[in-house]
């Protein structure tokens, strides 16, 4: 019972067995109707800067999975279920949000990524004490030279969030419900 626990949220799923093609057994009343993203449009409209935030990846994104909600970004799974008449709360990985003449990343994206695929990198190490002020949503001064913009910052090289390079320092972009305290 949700209302007599303590908890921040609940989640059900519904699995079927499937026989050994990939196909649901008869007789189940369970339907579900998937959609190739394929079938749906590839020629999208985004605002320039996202196209030209992507541009400096190193791998390639299929735009044909990329949804705008609002002035959120999102990449769609590559096999999406028809969800006419569900509501979701969220479908597929926020890459970020569109902010007045640029594109911001999200915390999640940054968890997403390898840190080469990101063209602007800061690597710490876990004792570096840089670390911990990081963590804790303090501003950090920069040691070496970056170029201004978005910075992926990583520990022993695995991603932890963004931060924007201004002024030799680097303002902190990561979440402040995940700070250490």
């Amino acid at each position: 019972w949700p209302h007599k626990i303590k908890g921040e949220g609940h989640f059900i799923a519904l699995m079927q067995k499937t026989a050994e093609d990939g196909s649901l057994p008869e007789n189940t009343g369970f339907t579900a109707r998937y959609v190739p993203r394929s079938q749906k449009p590839a020629k999208k409209s985004f605002p320039d800067e996202v196209y030209a935030f992507f541009e400096k990846l190193h791998y390639d994104i299929d735009f044909s999975r990329i949804e705008q909600r609002g002035e959120q970004i999102f990449m769609l799974p590559e096999l999406g279920v028809d969800k006419k008449g569900l509501r979701t709360l969220r479908s597929g990985l926020l890459l970020g949000e569109i902010e007045t003449k640029r594109f911001e990343p999200s915390q999640a994206f940054a968890m997403g990524l390898f840190a080469d695929e990101y063209p602007a990198v800061y690597n710490m190490k876990a004792d570096d004490p840089r670390t911990v002020r990081y963590l804790k949503c303090e501003t950090l001064e920069l040691t070496d030279h970056m170029p201004e913009g978005n910075v992926l910052i990583c520990v022993d090289s695995h991603p932890l969030g963004f931060a924007r390079v201004k002024g030799g320092s680097f303002k902190n972009r990561y979440l402040p419900g995940w700070r250490m305290m």
